[in-house]
């Protein structure tokens, strides 16, 4: 994606962390800016964590600065890939 592409000629700082230091909220709100940053902080949480009824788990490993996280927040798996022989 663009908007986290690293630019050299600003010190490899991508266009989302100047926008942010910037405080430009109208180039924060774009959605390719909302997506890239869900996708950053939610990208390891399973997708249907963010759903009402996890939301108490959730805040519960919070509240234990992560601690209890393991017990009640579900992490998405690698897929596993296997080599099919011809």
């Amino acid at each position: 994606e663009i908007v986290l592409r690293q630019i050299e000629l600003f010190g490899n700082i991508s266009c989302l962390q100047i926008a942010a230091n910037a405080d430009n909220k109208l180039f924060l709100a774009h959605s390719c800016c909302v997506q890239s940053l869900n996708n950053i902080w939610y990208d390891k949480l399973y997708p249907d964590q963010s759903k009402k009824r996890n939301r108490a788990a959730l805040f519960i490993g919070f509240l234990s600065f992560g601690l209890l996280a393991p017990v009640f927040v579900e992490y998405r798996k690698e897929p596993k890939v296997r080599n099919k022989k011809p």
